[in-house]
């Protein structure tokens, strides 16, 4: 899908606005930690638009009042990393599948391309199928 800037507004077609992210949670840092395991088994039931919003505001999402301390930190504030989920279908309530690229600063999901790449990521990340199956 070819995108559409707007050099006015900078605007683009198929950016999705995010659900603000809960700042308050139900387990403490140190349980999460405790608690925390690799899981590559996945339910068949769909992300909500709220959980992706929460995966991609804890990556790299603005924690700051002037906008640029981030969730997660980087040398010299440079943030050299950029964000993206691949989605398949009916893997997010609300989205079409594809690839989306996370603006921190808008808080929103820019569609890159639709399509389901999950089997495309897999193949490419050593063969690890399991990636293919979750949503």
């Amino acid at each position: 899908m070819a995108r559409k800037v707007d050099d006015t507004t900078r605007k683009m077609e198929g950016q999705m606005n995010l659900p603000k992210p809960r700042l308050k949670g139900e387990v403490s840092v140190e349980e999460a930690i405790k608690h925390r395991r690799t899981t590559r088994a996945y339910l068949s039931k769909p992300l909500t638009l709220e959980q992706l919003s929460q995966i991609f505001w804890a990556a790299q999402g603005i924690t700051g009042d002037r906008g640029y301390k981030r969730s997660a930190p980087s040398g010299g504030a440079l943030y050299p990393l950029d964000i993206y989920a691949v989605v398949g279908d009916n893997g997010v309530k609300g989205l079409t599948a594809g690839i989306y690229h996370y603006d921190p600063y808008k808080h929103a999901a820019l569609l890159i391309t639709e399509g389901d790449f999950r089997e495309d990521v897999a193949r490419t990340a050593l063969s690890q199928m399991w990636m293919a199956r979750a949503p």
